[in-house]
């Protein structure tokens, strides 16, 4: 906190504003945060998958499938927590699994029952393919979702270096996809979007499938991020989440935290040059400077406020 450049330094400074700052948000103590959104992360299926060889494919990156998922929520402004399979899938609506090659008996049941109960599950390629000893599950691809995705799976295609392919969507609009293909058969399930070219063609590339009370979505391939991030958001807007910050720029993170009494809206402008407008209907008083704001706080460059609202 005190740099060789002492405490005339920027870095000093910013220390010692940030010490001031966390005095004044004394009454955010004990608040909680509450997510409809879940990330499903799984320390045993990162190994899994980036740990052993002789997959279709050696150079999968489980924390950057993970951030994949997760960049479009953050950047629209969901409140999402990580949860481990083992975890209470209770509190949530969405259940969002990426890339679980390995997960054992006791996860699967977890993510089956979390749909069952009227879950939406989004469920990225090459998952539920083997048991947490890393042995391939009985009765074809994908063993432990097949029943949740409603299709089995024939084979796995990973992609060609520098190979695209077309996905057309049911409304005949289409996306460009690459890294992974998968060989889907539907049983249950039907196609949200397929492949429009290629040995694939007319095969389904995203399937969708109700489960119980539940809905299942399976992504059978590396869609590009804007109709990924498309996609994604659609079913979390199905499943009944919204976020309270629907106009706001991805640069502005925004969360809320909450007690008995009031809720607190951090927001944070990320961007070093550009103004950034937050409405608030209601208003409130930001805790940082004191004082009372309106409907609409703007945030100047790098700027942050914390606004206490009654409810």
């Amino acid at each position: 906190m005190l740099p060789h450049s002492g405490s005339g330094s920027r870095t000093f400074r910013e220390v010692a504003d940030l010490g001031r700052e966390t005095g004044l948000l004394s009454p955010v103590a004990g608040t909680t945060a509450r997510a409809e959104i879940a990330v499903l992360f799984d320390w045993n299926g990162w190994w899994g998958l980036e740990e052993v060889a002789g997959l279709p494919r050696n150079d999968f990156s489980y924390t950057d499938t993970v951030m994949r998922h997760y960049r479009p929520l953050w950047e629209h402004h969901h409140a999402v927590d990580v949860v481990s399979p083992h975890g209470d899938l209770a509190p949530y609506k969405v259940l969002i699994v990426p890339n679980a090659y390995l997960i054992d008996d006791r996860g699967v049941e977890a993510v089956t029952e979390f749909a069952r109960s009227g879950g939406t599950v989004v469920v990225s390629f090459f998952s539920g393919v083997v048991d947490e000893c890393n042995r391939v599950r009985p009765d074809g691809y994908p063993g432990a979702f097949r029943h949740l995705i409603g299709a089995r799976i024939d084979e796995y295609w990973p992609a060609r270096p520098e190979e695209r392919f077309t996905v057309r969507f049911a409304g005949g609009h289409t996306a460009t996809a690459d890294w992974w293909r998968e060989d889907i058969h539907l049983e249950t399930g039907t196609a949200l979007a397929t492949y429009a070219d290629g040995l694939l063609e007319g095969r389904a590339a995203i399937v969708v499938n109700d489960y119980g009370s539940g809905r299942v979505v399976y992504f059978s391939t590396l869609l590009e991020e804007a109709a990924f991030g498309a996609v994604l958001l659609g079913q979390v807007e199905e499943a009944g989440v919204r976020s309270r910050f629907g106009d706001v720029p991805a640069h502005v993170e925004c969360s809320v935290r909450e007690d008995t009494g009031h809720e607190y809206f951090f927001l944070l402008n990320h961007d070093a040059e550009r103004t950034a407008a937050v409405r608030l209907p209601g208003g409130g008083r930001d805790l940082l400077t004191g004082t009372p704001v309106g409907e609409e706080v703007t945030l100047p460059p790098l700027g942050a406020a914390v606004v206490q609202r009654e409810l």
